[in-house]
């Protein structure tokens, strides 16, 4: 049987803070042709998603309608 992890609140707030930290250096790009229209932060693009799950996949829509991309850039 494997092994449960017992994980502490502070190990729990140091893995939140990683992953803020690096959801930061990341950012969404989108493109069309060959100009990019918009860049935003990784981190407000999932929250953006979960809070408004609708408007986001009319978003996505209209971006596939427009022949728009989106990449992820790491920094």
């Amino acid at each position: 049987m494997p092994a449960i992890s017992q994980e502490t609140p502070e190990s729990f707030e140091n893995l939140w803070q990683k992953i803020l930290k690096k959801s930061g250096e990341a950012q969404i790009k989108v493109n069309r042709g060959r100009g990019t229209l918009l860049r935003i932060p990784l981190i407000l693009g999932v929250f953006g998603t979960a809070a408004f799950p609708r408007l986001a996949s009319f978003s996505a829509l209209a971006l596939l309608l427009a022949r728009c991309s989106l990449e992820v850039e790491w920094r």
